[in-house]
């Protein structure tokens, strides 16, 4: 099992490796972390434009806070 990203602390780069972000959303995760602060949860991720309800699961698999 590989380790997850931590949402919070990842980098751009980092994010876009996953398989179910890719460099566009990686780069919208950083842009609304940078604007409103960390994530709470990973369920926060569908604040961000690009995620919709059903790619919630896929990056629940991937993604840590």
């Amino acid at each position: 099992m590989e380790q997850k990203v931590n949402l919070n602390t990842a980098s751009k780069d980092e994010l876009s490796r996953t398989k179910s972000i890719g460099p566009e959303r990686a780069e919208r995760i950083v842009r609304y972390r940078e604007e409103n602060g960390r994530f709470n949860s990973v369920e926060d991720v569908r604040n961000v434009q690009g995620f919709e309800s059903e790619r919630l699961q896929d990056v629940q698999r991937e993604l840590t806070v």
